[in-house]
């Protein structure tokens, strides 16, 4: 499961960095692509394979992010609209949740925290915060992790049966 996992990071990251990063996307869609890329990785998984905070965190949000920057006319305040897209995800997990999908409060928080972080430093780092492709290779990165744990966890087994 964490090779298909780390497959889909890989490939969601390669998708960020072609529509947005290198492509005719505005930065703004980053965090909708990186949710899809986490939303991938956590279908691939089943219920129980994890990745499900991320995606409910990431998807939600971003394509407020998204909406508003493609709709700037709109008479609508920013950080309120994002305050009710985390209320949304919160809502989102904790129903995933009752369904019996892997969802922790902790990892919503901690995806929550994240996108925080990204928002609050990006205006004093842009030149890395501020590109598309710097989430394109963090995602890359999870994935390659998720793929090494996935081939550890394969040889530790083979190992197991043949001592």
């Amino acid at each position: 499961m964490r090779l298909r996992q780390g497959g889909a990071l890989l490939a969601g990251a390669l998708v960020l960095q072609l529509a947005v990063g290198s492509g005719p996307l505005g930065f703004f869609y980053t965090p909708l692509f990186a949710g899809l890329a986490y939303l991938a990785a956590a279908l691939v998984g089943g219920r129980l394979g994890g990745y499900w905070a991320t995606a409910v965190v990431f998807v939600p949000f971003g394509a407020v992010v998204a909406f508003l920057a493609e709709n700037r006319d709109l008479n609508v305040r920013a950080q309120a609209a994002y305050i009710a897209a985390l209320g949304l995800c919160a809502l989102l997990g904790a129903l995933l949740q009752r369904r019996g999908f892997l969802v922790d409060l902790f990892g919503v928080g901690g995806a929550i925290l994240l996108l925080g972080l990204f928002y609050t430093l990006d205006r004093y780092w842009v030149e890395v915060l501020g590109r598309a492709d710097t989430y394109a290779a963090l995602i890359a990165l999870v994935g390659l992790w998720s793929i090494v744990a996935g081939l550890r966890a394969g040889s530790d087994g083979a190992a197991a049966r043949a001592g």
